[in-house]
């Protein structure tokens, strides 16, 4: 062939390429260009299938062989029979029928012999590579009357090769470009994007050939309530289980789509199916969805241009029918789906015909709204910092006569757990805070998921009328006092060992400035921007208690500040414990100062005064006992203790489903998690702990194989003691979650203002402040981390080793012996349990005297909630190890009956584990690879909760 023809042969193999649509129809391009170019008579195309070891055929072209088809539905080979694909040769070679090969490597057998069967004589194999590791081959063969491939046939191949992988490689980034585009994130159904494109695809198909098209709108009802009751997490799970649910009854309707049209609604789109069809799978929706166990069913409404709703002119108005249905559904408390007919199109028409007139009402400018301007209660016409003046239109008049402009209903509903997270804009790269969560504060404290919410997923604070009032109230008892001739400390005197001197009114503002810049002496790496927001939030939370005596302009800065998104640096090193989180909190109060650094949403770090100024807020000036008040608080340890709450609840559930997968791994007995052996040692942590585990284990047919094999009378501790040991990590966290609730309600400062029921009141000292019931649980916190880290550790090296694991392969690996496995997976998981058990030497039985010996015994809570977060991170990574090994060893199991090995397949819920991480990037049995980014994979499908979702999809809610 002529160079000429040769260039041409890549152009049309790259445009034929581009052209393809999906991957089948870019193998199928790839495999008759490459075949044409090279003049053979036959070509295919293949992909290496790593988790399950096979060379698996996409396409077959040209002149096929008696049993080849085009796209073969399950014709693949176990890729050990050809090893030259997988060991990435620079370039193709080819082999003929009679064992000659030509180019790198020696002749394959199994090839030679393939030609002959199928009667051709030369075949030319050209690995296509992607992300620098073998995808699949490029296969051209020849006829046995034809001339054999040349060295120049070979070198083209290759190029063909690299223009195979480029192609694919587009192919592989615009399906994840389409799938991030059109999937919800949550629940993995489509989003309202993909809805609107297949709707407006639906109506165009209805024009065009008269098909029924049907919309069900669905909206679970009673969310709210699972998500103020048991948490965000919980009510999640919730929507996680209604998609589950309607992408399966929705998969009974040919060609429907499943999708979350966003909060707590959902929709099916279909086109083709008769109405009564669709009206019966939307029944069975509602229920399954009734049977869920959690919020209160669902209010479903169906559109359908199979009845009465007249003329289909866009998918606006099927949504609008279908809303309006859903709503009749709703107030009827129906239990099944209401559909739109002639009451309901009149609605929804009248409805359209006055949107107008709202959408021009709401357009208008508040100022021409009516209703008067809001005064904050306490406050009188004080703008609040970082806000703006806020225009609202009136309350119903019976709810709002002779009440103060403050106490009425407020613009924004309180925010409420599970209504969704912050993120990054992708544009500006800005942190973006969650407009729809909303904590309002009060004076009686808040709960832990109140402390999530902010921390971690940005959600706005608001004081309440309630804490105004406190705090003006506080403020009038310093405010007497400061005036009086007697010295009161934290007021009119210094603080700590120099508390005996009485400072003169001219140097009290000076006094508490110089607090916070004094006591902001952190050194070290900075601290978590979560951990930083925690402490900030919290503070607030003692502010608005009404026993600080700081002036709500005060709370209300440090709430502007929150919402802003500006984070002061704070560093790790500065706590003791004493006198709460001097330091950190120190940073902080700096900020409000307009002093110090702070980072910006945007994540950059810079000057405190200038982020203030572009975001309108103004710096404090401080007066007397406020500098104090802002620094003296358990809230860094507490904000930490908060945040592992929440996720070692999470690690406990993850530590159940991994000890039930390697329990099935290791073909042990689920007989030892029977609820009577449990009930009989009654700790509420391991009946949770087994109860997960049963879940896990129902329907496999590999539990309780070692019954017939004697000298097994039992499993191993790690094993057989799975509950015991993790529930007695769950009992130290319901312990620890007792202890952050009571410290939430609490009022930590020194000295703290004491009111009377007249008005008047008292500040008083205290030693509330010190941090020692929260350094404690975070002490046991860390030892419980660090034993359920050693357990999974045990379990996982029990599985490789071929000794103890009963039929699996040395480390779990392909080939033992050319192959390490997952060898060095567990030095490094025994490397991260070393660590966690050095981190679980408890902080606060050290103590070290400061201040003179006036603070001569300290909590070091700081320090123990550090260690803790690290402790959580390492708990993670290990239990992430464990599930590598685990589903591998599944895989290699129920492989195992066709090489006559104890075998069997793992229950449904291990199965939807095995799939969810593979479909993360958690790599299956195989030759070995670059292991890193497989435990990076499992590690974040551990951490974000992914693994939990996975088996809840099989077993319902886990503890």
């Amino acid at each position: 062939m002529t160079e000429d023809r040769r260039l041409r042969a890549v152009v049309e193999l790259a445009q034929r390429m581009a052209a393809a649509r999906e991957l089948r129809e870019a193998a199928r391009a790839a495999a008759d260009a490459a075949r044409h170019a090279l003049h053979g008579s036959f070509a295919a195309v293949s992909a290496w299938e790593r988790e399950r070891g096979r060379l698996r055929v996409l396409v077959n072209t040209g002149e096929l062989a008696e049993g080849e088809e085009e796209f073969p539905a399950d014709e693949s080979y176990p890729v050990h029979e050809f090893p030259d694909i997988t060991e990435l040769p620079p370039a193709a070679w080819a082999e003929t029928a009679d064992g000659r090969r030509l180019g790198p490597g020696t002749h394959c057998p199994r090839r030679g012999a393939a030609l002959r069967r199928r009667g051709r004589g030369s075949c030319v194999v050209a690995p296509v590579v992607l992300h620098d590791r073998a995808w699949g081959e490029l296969y051209v063969a020849r006829g046995a009357d034809a001339g054999p491939f040349d060295a120049a046939d070979t070198r083209f191949a290759s190029v063909l090769a690299a223009v195979v992988a480029t192609g694919l490689t587009q192919h592989e980034r615009l399906a994840e470009v389409r799938r991030l585009a059109f999937t919800d994130p949550l629940t993995g159904l489509a989003n309202r994007r993909a809805v609107d494109a297949r709707l407006d695809e639906a109506v165009a198909e209805h024009r065009r050939s008269g098909a029924v098209v049907s919309l069900v709108v669905c909206d679970i009802n009673g969310l709210k309530q699972v998500n103020d009751t048991l948490g965000h997490v919980t009510g999640d799970r919730l929507l996680e289980r209604f998609g589950s649910v309607l992408s399966r009854c929705g998969a009974q309707l040919p060609g429907t789509l499943a999708a979350r049209l966003g909060g707590d609604e959902f929709c099916l789109i279909a086109t083709g199916p008769a109405t009564a069809e669709v009206l019966r799978v939307a029944g069975e929706v509602c229920e399954r969805a009734a049977d869920l166990g959690l919020g209160e069913g669902v209010a479903c409404g169906v559109a359908s241009t199979g009845a009465d709703i007249g003329p289909l002119r866009s998918g606006g108005r099927l949504f609008r029918l279908a809303d309006a249905a859903q709503y009749r559904a709703k107030a009827a408390r129906s239990a099944g789906p209401v559909l739109a007919g002639g009451e309901i199109r009149r609605l929804a028409d009248t409805a359209r015909a006055e949107a107008p007139e709202r959408r021009a009402f709401r357009s208008r400018p508040a100022a021409s709204r009516s209703g008067p301007p809001l005064k904050r209660h306490g406050l009188g016409d004080l703008p609040l910092p970082g806000r703006a003046a806020v225009a609202r239109a009136p309350a119903p008049a019976a709810e709002t006569a002779g009440a103060p402009a403050a106490e009425r209903p407020s613009e924004r509903p309180p925010w409420r757990p599970g209504t969704g997270g912050d993120g990054v804009d992708s544009d500006s790269g800005r942190r973006v805070l969650n407009m729809a969560m909303h904590v309002v504060l009060g004076p009686s404290g808040v709960t832990l998921d109140d402390v999530v919410a902010v921390a971690r997923h940005g959600a706005r604070v608001e004081l309440s009328p309630a804490a105004l009032d406190a705090l003006a109230a506080a403020r009038r008892v310093v405010d007497g006092l400061a005036a009086g001739p007697d010295p009161v400390y934290g007021v009119s005197t210094g603080f700590g060992a120099l508390a005996v001197r009485h400072i003169p009114p001219a140097l009290r503002t000076r006094l508490q400035r110089n607090i916070v810049r004094s006591h902001a002496a952190g050194m070290g790496p900075r601290v978590e921007r979560e951990v930083v927001r925690a402490l900030m939030f919290l503070r607030l939370k003692t502010l608005a208690s009404g026993h600080t005596g700081v002036r709500p302009e005060v709370a209300a800065t440090m709430a502007a500040v929150l919402n802003a998104g500006i984070t002061p640096v704070v560093h790790e090193y500065g706590s003791l414990g004493c006198s709460g989180d001097l330091a950190p909190l120190s940073h902080c109060a700096l900020t409000l100062l307009g002093e110090g650094d702070a980072e910006g949403p945007d994540g950059t770090v810079r000057p405190a005064a200038g982020l203030l100024a572009e975001h309108g807020i103004t710096p404090l000036e401080l007066r007397e006992k406020e500098g104090l008040a802002l620094l003296n608080g358990t809230d860094g340890m507490l904000g930490m203790l908060a945040l592992a709450c929440t996720d070692l609840a999470r690690l406990c559930t993850s530590a159940d489903i991994t000890a039930a997968l390697t329990l099935e791994a290791l073909l042990g007995t689920d007989r030892v998690l029977a609820p009577e052996l449990h009930a009989i040692r009654p700790h509420p942590g391991q009946a949770d702990s087994a109860a997960n585990m049963r879940r896990m284990l129902a329907g496999s047919g590999l539990t309780g194989q070692h019954q017939d094999d004697a000298p097994r009378v039992q499993d191993a501790y790690s094993v057989r003691c799975a509950p015991q040991v993790t529930g007695a990590g769950r009992d130290t966290l319901a312990h620890a979650r007792t202890v952050a609730g009571r410290e939430l309600a609490a009022a930590v400062d020194n000295p703290v203002v004491l009111l009377n029921p007249d008005g008047t009141g008292r500040v008083e000292s205290n030693g509330n402040f010190h941090g020692a019931p929260v350094a404690y649980v975070l002490d046991f916190l860390a030892i419980a981390a660090a034993d359920l880290a050693s357990i999974c550790e045990r379990r996982t090296d029990r599985l490789l080793d071929k000794n103890r694991s009963h039929g699996l392969p040395p480390f779990l690996a392909g080939d033992a012996g050319v192959d390490s496995g997952l060898m060095i997976a567990q030095y490094t998981q025994a490397a991260l349990v070393g660590e966690l058990k050095r981190l679980a030497v408890p902080a606060s039985a050290d103590s070290i005297p400061s201040s003179a010996m006036q603070e001569d015994h300290v909590s070091m809570g700081w320090s123990a909630a550090r260690k803790l977060r690290v402790a959580v991170d390492g708990l993670t990574r290990v239990i992430a190890v464990e599930l590598c090994a685990a589903t591998r060893a599944l895989e290699l199991r129920a492989a195992q009956p066709a090489a006559g090995a104890p075998g069997g397949q793992p229950g449904p819920a291990a199965r939807a584990v095995l799939a969810a991480a593979r479909a993360a990037g958690v790599g299956g049995p195989g030759e070995d690879r670059f292991l890193a980014p497989d435990l990076a994979a499992a590690e974040a499908l551990v951490r974000d909760g992914g693994l939990v979702r996975a088996a809840e999809q099989v077993t319902g809610p886990l503890v």
